[in-house]
């Protein structure tokens, strides 16, 4: 920074360099001032349209969430109401089979031919 002081200073001369420094000094102002007229401006413009879009958003989220429980609630209700029994097929034996066969095994009897088994 000094060193960029001392050439401007053998540059411009000692007359000239306090009014091109003043002048710098008036123009980073300029600058500055137009930098935040900008940005102002453009909080304005988007605070005018998050605005409307917020005021979309809360009246669609009501609904949307009480539309959200009913489908839950309704879909809770169809599953408590299903029992799950197990595929069916076309053909050969079906679940309610199975219970039968394991209380005939549990009598005791021999499921291939009927006979009671003994031990």
């Amino acid at each position: 920074m000094i060193m960029l002081l001392v050439i401007a200073l053998i540059v411009l001369g000692p007359q000239r360099l306090p009014k091109i420094a003043r002048r710098a000094g008036e123009i980073s102002r300029e600058v500055r001032a137009i930098a935040l007229d900008f940005r102002q401006g453009i909080e304005r413009e988007v605070e005018a349209i998050e605005k409307p879009l917020k005021e979309v958003k809360d009246d669609v989220a009501g609904p949307l969430s009480q539309i959200r429980d009913d489908l839950r609630s309704a879909s809770q209700d169809v599953q408590s109401g299903l029992a799950w029994e197990g595929p069916r097929t076309p053909t050969g034996p079906q679940p309610e089979d199975a219970a039968d066969d394991l209380d005939r095994i549990e009598a005791g009897e021999d499921l291939l031919d009927g006979d009671e088994v003994t031990e």
